[in-house]
């Protein structure tokens, strides 16, 4: 439900990608041409993981499949490090994922890297917390990048793990 997702956190004012969902090779195109792109699938699948990828040329030439399938574009959003915020309730817990200790150049979901407890602006966990009531959830876990001191989101998982955070941070979200 990436799209609903997007859709509430811009709702609940927190900062989102562009983002282009198609199934036109054409549009793709246009979009691609405007600067860097990452992409991501566009349903999960029931196996596999499916990280999120840099568009590269060859992907590129490949953009003529997308009549058969749509994907999901976004501005590729660099920054200092990632955010997993888990929600309990009223709480926010957040830790920084240092991604860019890690061998992929885009998600830090990959394979272990650094993390460490960090501080939210006041702005941005309201934000989370409005985000997790517009959408039901009393527990969910925010993946959000710092940019420039800037927080945006990326998505958000009503059943994530948190438990490789707490551990990693003994942040005392159990």
């Amino acid at each position: 439900l990436k799209l609903v997702q997007l859709n509430a956190a811009k709702a609940a004012c927190l900062k989102i990608p562009k983002t282009l969902v198609t199934n036109d090779p054409e549009r793709a195109r246009r979009w691609v041409a405007d600067g860097d792109t990452i992409y991501k699938v566009f349903t999960g699948t029931d196996f596999g993981f499916f990280e999120t990828r840099p568009l590269t040329q060859l992907d590129q030439d490949e953009l003529w499949r997308l009549a058969y399938c749509p994907v999901i574009l976004q501005e590729r959003i660099d920054g200092d490090f990632d955010i997993r915020a888990t929600v309990v309730g009223n709480q926010v817990f957040a830790a920084k994922v240092l991604y860019k200790k890690g061998r992929h150049p885009i998600d830090g979901r990959v394979e272990r890297v650094p993390v460490a407890p960090v501080e939210l602006s006041e702005a941005t966990e309201s934000a989370i917390l409005t985000l997790c009531r517009g959408l039901g959830l009393t527990y969910a876990a925010v993946d959000l990048r710092r940019r420039d001191e800037e927080d945006v989101f990326f998505e958000i998982n009503p059943e994530g793990q948190y438990l490789w955070i707490e551990i990693e941070t003994e942040l005392p979200i159990s």
